[in-house]
């Protein structure tokens, strides 16, 4: 049973979406049959408190609860990959509490990604949860005393009858202030198919992967080399041709590149089968491959810690495994031997054209290693071609990569603007202007560890009570062979 503190509304909601109806009996039958008359007729009195489900919450009738941020800057989360199950559950409870009028639609600078969590009463990852962790770090938390456990034991002394009551679904009988309320936007794998959509026709070159299709079986393709690992999922297409679906390949961390060949084909399946598994998830799948990586795994004694890792992992999925010849893992195989950088850097496009070829020609920039293309001064440096930026556009570039993507430190607007722009001591000035913006100063926390608190040493009454030791280097600065000196 769970405490709900509410008027007894008798709101109703449709069942489609799996709420029960308010009408319905409140008390299961096998409760009512172990209680006695007079709890009975104090329940019965009482039972507009008493939730029908979790969704029939009520409202704490308290002033609207303010959520107080140490930074103004939004913090916004990309939703989390999903099986195509797990999508189906999510949607049925973001639709539930939609129906139900505890969530609506937001156009919030924040937004947090939704998971399922293992719902222990029944048995399965049913349970919606919200990942708020980037938000509680930025929360001004309230201090508030904590009742000692041995004082309320202390008042139960003369107490002979004990209940156990709960709130249902507690946390959403907490009346939000207006003004946070978009603080605590969430996103739904609903939501991003409908960007994804969105984004399949905004493009204007013909897609060289298929679509996932949650209908027809999958199929996995790996390989692994000395240098990366490279996997493909392969689905039918209408011609009944294999057409890849997505591709994965990662470089070998170093300490991976010690593995024999075997434990590396058994890491690029597990490196698959994690990459892969929102289409995996559920789903009978075949895995492809020429060598014996699983057969070994299956049958090897004595597993080590990784390996026992690798072997538990796998025994989750419904799998398949069917030989192929290496010349039938092409697509994989070159994966494995020419992996994909793992940091791409994109373009981003702080400047008009036109005002860089008005500036340029006003600050007279010409150089002998400047090259010209379409009246634009270009610098070739490491096999990037850019932009060479005039001193009278060089803070305005600083400001909008920093206002743009909201305040970054100083590698990532590196990152952003190198790839493109150029001009003298680029990175001290892009370093000076990170150091000296007020609102990163005001908000964002130093990385700089505390300085040691200098004490005395008090007195002692006998020799050798106390060794002291202390360190000074650079001695090699000074043609000493001596590097630190104690």
């Amino acid at each position: 049973m769970s405490l709900h503190i509410q008027e007894n509304t008798n709101k109703k909601v449709d069942q489609q979406y799996g709420i029960v109806n308010t009408s319905e009996e409140i008390f299961p039958p096998f409760i009512v049959k172990q209680l006695s008359p007079p709890i009975l007729s104090l329940l019965s009195e009482y039972s507009h408190v008493f939730s029908k489900n979790k969704y029939d919450v009520g409202k704490i009738r308290i002033e609207p609860t303010r959520i107080n941020l140490t930074s103004d800057l939004p913090v916004s989360q990309r939703a989390y990959r999903t099986s195509a199950i797990e999508e189906v559950e999510i949607n049925k409870q973001v639709k539930n509490l939609l129906a139900a009028g505890l969530s609506k639609e937001s156009n919030s600078s924040y937004s947090f990604p939704v998971t399922l969590a293992y719902k222990r009463e029944e048995m399965k990852k049913n349970w919606l949860c919200i990942d708020y962790r980037k938000l509680n770090v930025i929360c001004k938390s309230d201090a508030e005393p904590l009742p000692q456990i041995d004082t309320l034991l202390d008042k139960l002394t003369n107490a002979k009858i004990f209940s156990t009551l709960d709130l249902a679904s507690g946390y959403w009988h907490i009346h939000l202030h207006e003004k946070d309320k978009e603080k605590l936007a969430f996103v739904t794998s609903e939501e991003c198919q409908e960007a994804f959509e969105l984004l399949k026709k905004k493009l204007v070159t013909k897609p060289v992967l298929q679509l996932y299709d949650p209908k027809l079986p999958p199929r996995v393709f790996y390989d692994a080399s000395q240098v990366a690992t490279g996997a493909i999922l392969k689905q039918h297409d209408s011609p009944g041709n294999l057409h890849p679906v997505p591709c994965h390949s990662r470089t070998l961390r170093s300490y991976e590149k010690n593995y024999c060949i075997t434990e590396l084909g058994c890491l690029a399946i597990e490196d698959a089968l994690d990459k892969f598994y929102c289409y995996l998830h559920g789903k009978n799948f075949i895995i492809h491959t020429d060598n014996a990586a699983l057969v070994w795994l299956k049958n090897v004694k004595n597993l080590r810690a990784r390996l026992f890792r690798w072997s538990l992992k796998l025994s989750m999925f419904d799998y398949e495994v069917k030989y192929s010849k290496g010349t039938a893992n092409v697509e994989a195989d070159m994966l494995s031997r020419h992996p994909t950088a793992q940091y791409i850097q994109h373009s981003v496009h702080l400047l008009q054209l036109d005002e860089v070829k008005t500036h340029q020609n006003l600050d007279n920039l010409y150089n002998s290693k400047y090259k010209e293309i379409n009246d634009v001064l270009i610098l070739k440096k490491k096999n990037l071609f850019k932009i060479v930026v005039p001193f009278s556009l060089r803070r305005k570039v600083l400001q909008n990569a920093h206002e743009q993507f909201r305040h970054p430190g100083t590698q990532k607007m590196i990152n952003l603007i190198n790839p493109q722009y150029y001009w003298p001591h680029i990175n001290q000035d892009i370093s000076v202007f990170v150091k000296h913006c007020d609102v990163c100063q005001l908000n964002k926390k130093k990385r700089q560890k505390r300085f040691g608190l200098l004490q005395t040493v008090p007195p002692s009454d006998r020799p050798s009570v106390y060794l002291s030791i202390d360190a000074v280097g650079g001695f090699n600065y000074y043609n000493s062979t001596k590097n630190t000196c104690t």
